[in-house]
């Protein structure tokens, strides 16, 4: 029966929520009245009458809590963030695989371990284990089998892959499919098994699924006028922040949205948000960059984002601040010129120029040029201006062939510690040399800067789980606190590190000796890489490309090559005696005189997770073909055998990240896109080391600290790196002169 009033029916009409799951229905009140704890659960319809019911008392909650002069604007749906899906609604009906499905062949296995059918999307995810590295060419210029899979049904209906996991949209009524693997990507012909058929049957999903809940908010969240006024009615055709999506993680609130009713051609002319509380105060936060179901579903909204913030002590509402700038067309009469000086051999890709033009009555700053092969043949110069207020983009010409076309933007990006634009010529002759006069026109100016702001509070729901939230465990470094660059007097420890940075501005990049403190800077090697500091802290030992494995002893400033192989991932063992790397054969040892040569693995997809504090143990990392998966090796140097590690669960997998203290007692790894954990193998404790920013390739050091390499995944620098001692949550900050990539780390105890 459905017997709705008028305000019933109003209400279902201009807020169409998607029907309820029955435990929502029981629990929608207490929800709102106490703290929330997300638990998964299964899903299920019921009937529309069910619906309105939940709608009705939601209202009539929401009206008693926060006043009726705001209710429709708090009115909401909600949706689920399904891990390799994305957003969907929670009554989604999804179909999953009613069972793993694997095949080996010649020694190669390949797996089918998921599925998720969903009325808009089909994701369907395998991997092959144990391929050996003999079937890749090693060679870029032959790239092996590009054939893509895709899926078939018994009377031939064929559905093609968007990518490894993602196929076209699989009908409802289809329950069984064939999954054909014509060859395995990128393996040469004739070296591994061909046209894998995998018998494939979905049934609908009943276990609970983990689901985030993410809150979705009308289309637009327009600023209220005052405290007490009715909200500012919505226009269709005004432009205007939307507040669209949010959810708790951790402590963490997060915001998504992007500007209504912006045309196309402001796309890369969108500033940057600002933050403000009740009180005025500006809010820090930062984007986040790994909430790819939210990134997907605003990618194709003008001025999109996702950000991520603290909102324990925040007063509400928020003021969101963002603005887009209006340009002029390309300004002909415009017209200035240079004259450049080339070299004769091109030694750096980069010719430093920081010459000025007048253009436009501005002053414009020429950066640098980028001068490069181009891959249609020819040389392509690409010319760098540093950001300015004004000109946003500038035409370039030599020899009077113009600019390829560029787009204009704001915040391009960001070359030797600068924010640039650039314009490119492509000549089709080659390379320039000696003086050459260069043309610049038709530059673009900013006419008229627009800023808009919106309001947010969260509601009622959302602000319980922020309210239950400030109880949970703080990480030891986090977005708000990174900044925070004062060590402690005395907590600097003596030793040295290899940093890999650039040398010095227009001069290339390469590997650089430095004192922990900042103090000593020796320079290895231009465009050295993968390397590591002896445990004696007196060789270091690095791959040159082409040309093998090296040692170069500090003091002497002298070096000799060891073996012919090339790899990564390098780690001295503790003794001294032994160097392990990841070659394109698989993990491999070496006595560190290169006389002596081990193989614990012949698969070359994987990575060296650390040694044993004795030498004894190599752990190591075998993965899937796409490095998605992998798990625990270890090799004993004393019985010269490999088996899976007995420290975690053996059907476990293991990320890239995966890092083990020397002790063998614990492990670091990221967990939820970017934060990184503690992982206590004795205690079973958990505990996070980071939020919110991005830290990788940790190092162990021998008085119990971790040293992480820091990323601006904005700006796409490193920074100075930073080390954590996971008991007592103590940081400290490497001096700035040490920003970029940390390969070895050396003691002085």
């Amino acid at each position: 029966m459905n017997t709705l009033t008028q305000l019933e029916k109003e209400i279902l009409h201009i807020t169409p929520l998607p029907d309820p799951a029955p435990e929502f229905l029981s629990n929608l009140a207490s929800r709102i009245a106490t703290p929330f704890n997300p638990k998964p659960k299964p899903q299920a319809r019921i009937r529309l009458a069910w619906a309105a019911m939940a709608i009705i008392v939601f209202v009539l909650l929401s009206v008693a809590m926060i006043g009726p002069g705001k209710v429709w604007a708090q009115i909401q749906s909600w949706l689920g963030l399904l891990p390799g899906v994305g957003l969907i609604e929670p009554d989604t009906p999804i179909r999953v695989l009613k069972e793993t499905v694997s095949q080996t062949r010649d020694g190669i296995r390949v797996e089918v371990y998921k599925a998720a059918l969903t009325p808009k999307q089909s994701f369907i995810y395998y991997n092959i284990f144990d391929l050996p590295s003999s079937a890749y060419s090693g060679d870029e210029s032959q790239p092996g089998c590009i054939i893509p899979q895709y899926l078939e049904t018994d009377d031939g209906q064929r559905f093609e892959a968007f990518s490894d996991s993602e196929y076209e949209q699989i009908p409802p009524e289809i329950n069984a499919l064939t999954l054909v693997i014509p060859c395995l990507r990128n393996t040469l012909a004739g070296t591994t098994p061909e046209d894998w058929r995998f018998l494939l049957e979905f049934v609908p999903s009943e276990g609970p699924l983990e689901l985030t809940p993410v809150y979705v908010f009308p289309t637009a969240t327009p600023l209220p006028t005052s405290e007490q006024s009715e909200q500012t009615p919505v226009v269709e055709n005004e432009i205007q922040i939307v507040v669209s999506h949010s959810l708790m993680e951790g402590k963490d609130l997060v915001l998504g949205g992007y500007i209504r009713g912006l045309e196309e051609k402001y796309r890369n002319l969108i500033g940057d948000l600002q933050l403000f509380d009740a009180d005025g105060h500006l809010v820090p936060f930062i984007y986040d960059l790994h909430q790819t179901g939210l990134q997907n579903a605003l990618s194709n909204h003008i001025g999109s984002w996702v950000i991520r913030f603290k909102p324990e002590m925040v007063a509400f509402p928020l003021e969101i601040r963002q603005s887009y700038v209006e340009i002029s067309s390309a300004l002909k009469g415009e017209r200035a010129s240079l004259t450049l000086t080339f070299p004769d051999e091109y030694s750096l890709n980069d010719l430093s120029v920081n010459q000025s033009i007048e253009i436009a009555g501005e002053s414009m700053e020429l950066y640098f040029v980028r001068a490069q092969p181009s891959q249609f043949g020819g040389y392509q110069y690409d010319f760098y201006f540093k950001e300015h207020p004004v000109i946003k983009n500038l035409e370039v010409s030599m020899q009077g062939i113009p600019s390829l076309p560029q787009t204009t933007c704001i915040r391009c990006s960001e070359m030797h510690g600068e924010p640039v634009f650039m314009s490119s010529v492509w000549m089709e002759t080659g390379a320039l040399h000696g003086n050459v006069s260069v043309e610049f026109g038709k530059p673009v100016k900013v006419i008229e800067t627009v800023t808009l702001t919106q309001s947010f509070t969260p509601p009622a729901d959302l602000l319980s789980q922020i309210h239950s939230a400030a109880d949970e465990d703080q990480a030891c470094i986090d977005f708000l606190n990174v900044s925070e660059r004062d060590n402690p007097d005395g907590t600097m420890p003596n030793g040295k590190v290899l940093i890999y940075q650039e040398i010095a501005p227009f001069e290339g990049y390469g590997l650089v000796l430095y004192d922990l403190d900042g103090s000593e800077r020796k320079i290895i090697g231009n465009n050295l890489t993968h390397s590591e500091i002896s445990p004696d802290g007196k060789t270091i030992v690095y791959f040159m490309r082409d040309k093998g494995l090296w040692l170069f002893d500090i003091a002497s400033e002298s070096s000799k090559q060891i073996s012919d192989l090339q790899g990564s991932d390098l780690r001295w063992s503790p003794d001294g005696k032994w160097i392990a790397f990841q070659s394109f054969a698989g993990a491999t040892i070496m006595s560190s005189d290169g006389s002596q040569i081990l193989k614990p693995s012949e698969q070359g997809v994987g990575n060296i997770v650390g040694w044993s504090a004795d030498s004894l143990r190599l752990y190591f990392r075998k993965a899937s073909s796409n490095d998605s998966q992998g798990r625990l090796f270890v090799y004993s140097l004393q019985t010269d055998k490999t088996e899976l590690s007995e420290m975690i669960d053996a059907e476990s997998f293991i990320s890239r990240s995966f890092t083990i203290s020397p002790d063998e007692q614990s492990a670091v790894y990221v967990q939820s896109g970017q934060n990184w954990v503690l992982d206590n193998f004795r205690t079973g404790e958990v505990k996070q080391l980071s939020n919110g920013i991005t830290l990788y390739d940790p190092v162990w050091l021998e008085n119990g600290w971790i040293l992480f390499n820091l990323y601006d995944p904005i700006r796409g620098t490193n920074g100075a790196p930073l080390m954590i001692n996971p008991d007592t949550c103590e940081v400290i900050h490497l001096p700035e002169e040490l920003s970029g990539q940390v390969f070895g780390v050396w003691l002085d105890q």
